[in-house]
């Protein structure tokens, strides 16, 4: 089954890009990032920058405040389930267009495989813009939710 990835969220001041790989099943019933209850990705948000994302406008607020922008690597892809590994014949977003036409300082990447994909279908981009692989914020990946905050406010909060 073919599937599709959401459009940008996209802060007007943006500086860092987040990039997952494609949106789970249950994201994509609900139509927005991160949205299976277990998945770290809001919580850790919410704990980094204090504020509360607890429904899709309280999400965008806070992508909007803390000048982020959310995408996928993938724009469709074959798969069944959530699980990256299943993911097949990936046809990608225009990532070098976005950052473009914003003010991208960063990419971060959620997880392993969208550090394979980004490698993969944007090499030069990999090149040209400071990139880091942090742990995926997916209920998949088992790493204690304390180890993720930790690793994800490094990278969002960087000491001088």
């Amino acid at each position: 089954m073919r599937i599709e990835s959401f459009e940008p969220v996209v802060s007007t001041h943006a500086k860092i890009l987040i990039l997952g790989t494609m949106p789970s099943v249950r994201s994509l019933r609900e139509q927005f990032y991160y949205a299976h209850p277990r998945n770290a990705f809001w919580p850790i948000a919410t704990e980094i920058f204090g504020m509360r994302a607890e429904s899709v406008a309280e999400k965008r607020i806070l992508v909007e405040a803390c000048g982020l922008a959310l995408w996928d690597i993938a724009h469709s892809c074959e798969r069944q389930g959530s699980l990256d590994s299943a993911m097949r014949d990936v046809r990608p977003n225009d990532i070098p267009q976005l950052v473009r036409e914003h003010s991208i300082e960063r990419i971060l990447l959620n997880g392993q495989t969208a550090n394979r994909l980004f490698h993969r279908y944007f090499p030069d981009l990999a090149r040209a813009k400071p990139c880091l692989v942090l742990p995926s914020t997916s209920p998949a990946h088992t790493l204690p939710f304390e180890e993720k905050l930790a690793a994800w406010r490094d990278a969002l909060c960087p000491h001088p």
